[in-house]
């Protein structure tokens, strides 16, 4: 009799394990869905733009061998859409001259109520030279030069509430295919003027329609919500955070810019120090005249009040 009741204690205690077990099952998956919910709202809202793009002729010509617009065209408005994508909900694309410029209200008055506009430009900027050094196992150097382009992309929205403009400039990048070495010979992997436009364009978009790498989101929390703000186009909150982490920046820094003033004051008052170009070229370099300061003030030559 006790065996058959210990049977049956074990069944319900067993019985009970399995019910746990598919409690903990389900209460693990909430958990996790909640956590997925949880970090899916800190991503901000992808933005339904009108991209309004403006170019010169020559970065549509450069598309194909032809130099065919219409087609040139196409291909690049499918590199522009394969990248912007990526960052935002674009729901119409257009060209605009380059040299075409309108005051905010109109660029507004392009889009639909639920569309801000996007304005785009890519601009090709001259051409350079890349230099790749290489050293054989002897210990023999040679370097290979290879063309480079430079192109130049800025991006702003329009603030259908107030016309307020606000935007990204990426200044002037340079881009090259590089080169290569067989042996002895070292040769640049591309020398077509056309192909050099057309895939540093390509290469210019892939770069301002990605995340900040070089951001540690963990270490530097404040640049990478920055990064994420211009990712997605929220450029106004962007510059009101990078304008607050300069004036953080300038209030830390300000102790030391005022014995620096007073330093480069004391270093034009006594020409005799040989000194003032240095100090007028680092000037605003607060790490190198820091160190200027120190080395002066060991040696002797200067003492501060």
């Amino acid at each position: 009799m006790h065996g058959i009741q210990l049977a049956i204690f074990c069944s319900q205690y067993h019985g009970g394990g399995r019910i746990m077990k598919k409690i903990s099952t389900v209460f693990v998956f909430l958990l996790c869905l909640f956590c997925q919910t949880v970090f899916a709202a800190e991503t901000p809202k992808k933005l339904s733009v009108c991209l309004i793009y403006k170019v010169a002729d020559p970065v549509i010509q450069c598309q194909n061998k032809e130099e065919d617009m219409a087609a040139g065209q196409k291909e690049f408005e499918e590199t522009l859409l394969k990248n912007y994508s990526k960052r935002f909900n674009v729901k119409k694309i257009q060209r605009m001259d380059e040299n075409d410029i309108r005051p905010p209200k109109e660029y507004a008055a392009m889009v639909q109520p639920t569309e801000i506009p996007l304005v785009v430009w890519v601009k090709l900027e001259g051409t350079g030279v890349s230099v790749d050094h290489y050293q054989n196992a002897f210990g023999a150097k040679v370097d290979g030069v290879a063309p480079s382009t430079f192109v130049h992309i800025k991006e702003v929205t329009v603030d259908k509430k107030d016309y307020a403009v606000y935007g990204w400039d990426y200044g002037r990048q340079e881009y090259t295919a590089g080169t290569f070495s067989l042996g002895r010979v070292v040769a640049a992997a591309d020398t077509d003027p056309r192909r050099n436009a057309k895939n540093a364009i390509k290469a210019a978009l892939k770069d301002v329609c990605s995340v900040n790498p070089d951001i540690n989101k963990y270490a530097d929390p404040t640049a990478y919500a920055i990064d994420q703000d211009r990712f997605h186009g929220y450029f106004r909150k962007a510059d009101e955070m990078r304008k607050q982490q300069k004036e953080a920046k300038n209030a830390q820094e300000a102790p030391l810019r005022a014995r620096v003033d007073k330093f480069v004051a004391y270093i034009h008052s006594h020409p005799e120090l040989g000194v003032t170009n240095l100090v007028d070229a680092n000037r605003n370099d607060l790490s190198t005249m820091s160190q200027i300061m120190e080395m002066y003030i060991k040696m002797g030559l200067y003492k501060e009040a």
